[in-house]
């Protein structure tokens, strides 16, 4: 018993308990080839039992009766079929149990098609783990088989992960992608650490933790918005600094196209609702200009 208390899971027991207890981490192959040669074998095979269904009612209706009926009554070739075995209902029965599986299998792969990719700071921390001496010990670099190569960089388009946030795309998430990596870490380092019930335990041994996704993306949001309420009050400290008219038009319109980057990159917004947010602030920021200049016609 003393020795088995000793015992740590490793390799793909560890694996798998790191995935478990984050969602971030649990990246796995989509195999999106031998989906699509799975898909266009059975499309083959849907495609001969379709013609063999087609002679077979040809033939069947030129052999009189009772074959005649069966292609314009599927009673009469059940009714035949209970008794004996014929060819038309031993074709569509296995159309359909053929269908059912390419139906099945293309719904999923369409499916699979539209699942997250995962982020590239989560894929880096997998690759690291799996190669730290405390996390994955390389075990998939040491079996010298294909599984070593299930998560090389030349594999990462055939990745999908099982988070559920960031639906769009990390490259357009800045502020969630910067949290992510330094400021979690930081705020891990100098307050996380002491509030245990804040975070959770991925790995005991390589003392790996995992936040709560929607505590970053609303630390993200936060961010954005802050910095989206607080900029026309900063371009109006900036522009009151400066004296001369033709510096301030140059000040105002740096900070809109500051404004309109944020408003890109931090939100869901579309084109036309950031073109009006970015009309707005500007319109303040040109009667601010022009009150000024009226109260200094010198300027």
């Amino acid at each position: 018993m003393a020795q088995a208390s000793l015992w740590k899971p490793r390799g793909y027991l560890k694996l798998a308990s790191v995935m478990g207890r984050s969602n971030d981490v649990a990246i796995f192959r989509r195999f999106n080839e031998l989906n699509m040669l799975n898909l266009l074998s059975m499309q083959a095979e849907l495609a001969k039992l379709r013609e063999e269904f087609w002679v077979q009612c040809q033939a069947d209706d030129v052999a009189g009766p009772p074959y005649e009926k069966f292609s314009q009554n599927y009673q009469a070739l059940r009714d035949a079929s209970s008794t004996s075995t014929e060819k038309q209902q031993e074709i569509l029965t296995k159309i359909g149990t053929r269908m059912k599986e390419y139906n099945e299998l293309l719904l999923q792969v369409s499916q699979l098609s539209r699942a997250n990719k995962p982020l590239k700071e989560d894929l880096s921390f997998l690759r690291d783990w799996l190669r730290d001496s405390k996390g994955g010990a390389d075990f998939l670099a040491r079996n010298q088989n294909d599984e070593s190569f299930l998560y090389e960089k030349d594999t990462q388009h055939d990745l999908i992960t099982m988070s559920q946030y960031y639906r769009r795309s990390p490259e357009q998430d800045p502020f969630a992608r910067l949290l992510r990596k330094r400021a979690i870490y930081l705020y891990h380092m100098c307050i996380g650490q002491h509030r245990k019930n804040k975070y959770r335990i991925a790995d005991e041994e390589s003392q790996t933790v995992a936040y709560d996704e929607s505590m970053v993306e609303r630390g993200a949001n936060l961010i954005a918005t802050v910095l989206s309420s607080v900029l026309p009050l900063v371009a109006i400290v900036i522009l009151n600094q400066s004296q001369d008219t033709q510096k301030r038009i140059y000040i105002a319109v740096g900070i809109t196209a500051a404004f309109a980057l944020i408003l890109a990159l931090s939100t869901n917004a579309r084109r036309v609702e950031i073109f009006a947010a970015t009309a707005t602030f500007a319109a303040v920021e040109v009667v601010f200009i022009g009150s000024v200049v009226q109260q200094n016609p010198s300027n």
